[in-house]
Order: structure tokens, then C-alpha cells, then sequence
């Protein structure tokens, strides 16, 4: 379930319920009216929060594993996940329908986020890599979509990925508490 509460408040909005497993993260829309959920049950639901009735726009299907994170990009039209089946997928919001899954991680892909609009992404996973992709929604050079960049750090396990709204330096969260800063 997700549950939406009033800041203000502290009350709650309304408690959406679809996904049978955990729900391990939640993105919103540009608008605020709508968001994407991830869950250990393999799916990403499209939420329109403005419905109590039918709050379910669509379910998103393809990842083989657990849904570990999502986000929506900058224009509202596409979003990434990354799920335990290592796996990056990009998702054409408007169908549900992945467009393409950018393969290069060997293990959970535990943080995503978009830079440069939604032109470019970051992915980091439990494989102790960072992978930098362009991520063209025309014309994506074919390199860029299967491998990434990889920027990987002495095997430590990566726990989380910050781009600042200035894109550079990256911040890279490592499990055992260190922080790195990829220029």
C-alpha cells in the first residue's frame, strides 16, 4: 500500500493499495497529482492521486525481480526502474510499455536518477558500479544502451546515488558510509 499524507496536518490523504508485495519507493510527476510506485512484486503502478474511485492508471510490467526504485523524468513522459533482476528499464509513460531495458549491471540496481533533463541517467547497484547513460528517446546510440559507462569504486557496495541539480560533482553513497564524488 501507499499512503499519501497532508504535511500540513499530518492526516492521511488517501491509502493506495495494488501492488502484493513491499513497496520500496515512490516517485511523483512534475504536476503533483500523479506518481509511480515500485514494489518487491516486480511491478511499477501509475497512481492518479486526483481519483479515489480508480486510482490505478496503469500497471507497468516486465522486470523479472523485485522493483527496488523508479523515477519520473523532468518532462513527465518517461521514468526508469531498477529491479533485482539487475535490470534498467525505460518506460514510456503514456503506454506503460518499456521502450528499452539498458542491461550492464550484474546485480540489484538499488538508485536511479535522471540528469540533463531526462536526456541522461544514473544507475547504481549492489555490483559496486555507477553506470552513466544517455538516454535519447529518438535516436539513443545502441553503445550507450546496452554497456553505460561504468564508474566503479574498489568493489564496495553501492547504497545510493545524488546528482545535484548542476549535474557535477555526483555524490555515491557507499554501504560501508563513505561518500564519494565522481567528477
Amino acid at each position: 500500500r501507499v499512503g499519501v499524507w497532508n504535511i500540513n496536518d499530518h492526516s492521511l490523504v488517501i491509502m493506495l493499495e495494488g501492488h502484493n508485495d513491499w513497496v520500496s519507493d515512490v516517485s511523483w510527476f512534475p504536476n503533483g497529482t500523479q506518481a509511480l510506485s515500485a514494489s518487491w512484486d516486480g511491478t511499477v503502478i501509475h497512481w492518479d492521486l486526483n481519483s479515489e474511485s480508480e486510482p490505478i492508471m496503469r500497471v507497468f510490467e516486465g522486470h523479472q525481480g523485485g522493483v527496488m526504485q523508479v523515477t519520473v523524468a523532468d518532462d513527465g513522459l518517461t521514468a526508469l526502474s531498477g529491479s533485482r533482476d539487475s535490470g534498467v528499464f525505460l518506460w514510456d509513460i503514456d503506454n506503460g510499455e518499456p521502450v528499452r531495458v539498458l542491461q550492464g549491471h550484474s546485480d540489484d540496481v538499488i538508485s536511479l536518477e535522471w540528469t540533463d533533463g531526462h536526456t541522461r541517467a544514473y544507475s547504481a547497484s549492489y555490483d559496486g558500479t555507477v553506470r552513466y547513460w544517455r538516454v535519447f528517446i529518438d535516436e539513443v546510440p545502441e553503445d550507450d544502451v546496452t554497456e553505460g559507462v561504468p564508474i566503479e569504486k574498489d568493489n564496495e557496495k553501492v547504497g545510493d546515488i545524488t546528482v545535484p541539480a548542476t549535474s557535477f560533482p555526483t555524490g555515491v553513497t557507499e554501504i560501508s558510509g563513505q561518500v564519494t564524488y565522481i567528477d
